[in-house]
């Protein structure tokens, strides 16, 4: 998510210099700040995942991905959330996270 931060936060500051930054541009860019990582998590892998030979799963079965509605569910309460999130990680014994919990996933290797 950061690396796509990053990668938005540059665009824009070039769109800005150019003086392209206008309304379309800016929903392009806030679309693929909000979209990327459901849709990478729901169908692929995102590249932090990719990167750290990790992957969201269905928590009934760990070999099916996850739908697209659950990634998105998951993606929201997980950007609301933030660090709280990461410190609940340790509560469960399948050590999940809050928004791992609202949607029946799990985080394996791959």
């Amino acid at each position: 998510m950061l690396f796509v931060l990053f990668f938005v936060i540059i665009l824009a500051g070039l769109f800005d210099e150019m003086n392209l930054l206008n309304i379309p541009v800016k929903i392009v860019l806030f679309s693929i700040f909000f979209i990327y990582e459901p849709f990478l998590i729901a169908y692929a892998c995102t590249v932090g995942q990719l990167i750290t030979s990790i992957r969201v799963r269905r928590l009934d079965n760990n070999t099916q991905k996850i739908s697209l509605g659950q990634s998105f569910v998951r993606t929201i309460l997980k950007n609301v959330i933030g660090i709280i999130s990461f410190f609940t990680v340790h509560s469960t014994p399948e050590r999940r996270a809050v928004h791992d919990l609202a949607v029946n996933s799990v985080v394996v290797y791959s």
